[in-house]
């Protein structure tokens, strides 16, 4: 994850059971306008009630960060407020992160399926990856848009990128990657290389976090 000029600080995460929303770009990068870049977008809805989810992210989002922080890429008690910040009220200018709080979106009262959720955005340079409930890859875009809809339920591999300081956010941040998404199962529809899915039969399909990874990075700091 690291070359010669740059060096990427990451973390992986697996969300489980999470809902589609906004599939425009999802099969076709964003393309055409003075405002588009290029990218495919991947964006999902966790209820705020999603516990296991949340604090999925949140782990990585301050490991992520830590990370980033021993390596010099972010100031650490800069950094450290404004994570604690995005936890209990999700992204903002200051500092771009994962969560983005539904009931503050612009479009809420257009888009009413916002309320109550958290909202994630991600994007990738290369087309997602999309597998059916067997774990089997779906290569044909007919048929993975036939499966992957607005609503739709899915297990999403999203990758967590820590950044310094830049035109886009003076403060630095964190952005999401996005790899590949398994369908899991139907839900209402709304308006508007390997993923690591072929083990999600299993009790520990993830195969992310390290041995006390669950431990709060930021301790080691005496913060």
């Amino acid at each position: 994850m690291a070359d010669d000029k740059k060096k990427f600080i990451t973390v992986p995460v697996m969300l489980r059971n999470v809902r589609l929303v906004q599939t425009f770009n999802l099969f076709e990068p964003d393309s055409g306008s003075k405002y588009s870049d290029d990218k495919y977008h991947l964006n999902l809805l966790i209820s705020k009630d999603d516990k296991e989810n949340i604090d999925a992210i949140n782990t990585a989002l301050k490991q992520v960060t830590a990370e980033a922080i021993k390596a010099g890429e972010l100031p650490q008690e800069q950094t450290i407020e404004f994570v604690r910040k995005a936890i209990t009220d999700g992204s903002t200018d200051e500092f771009p992160s994962p969560l983005h709080d539904g009931d503050k979106d612009k479009n809420a009262d257009k888009y009413t399926y916002l309320k109550g959720n958290w909202l994630v955005r991600a994007s990738s340079k290369n087309p997602v990856r999309f597998y059916d409930r067997h774990a089997e890859q779906i290569e044909d875009v007919p048929a993975a848009k036939r499966e992957f809809y607005p609503g739709a339920v899915v297990n999403a591999k999203i990758t967590l990128m820590a950044f310094g300081a830049s035109r886009v956010a003076s403060n630095g941040g964190v952005t999401v990657w996005a790899s590949g998404i398994q369908k899991a199962a139907d839900g209402e529809r709304l308006g508007g290389a390997s993923d690591g899915f072929t083990d999600l039969g299993s009790d520990n399909a993830d195969g992310f976090a390290p041995a006390g990874a669950t431990a709060d990075p930021y301790a080691a700091m005496g913060m």
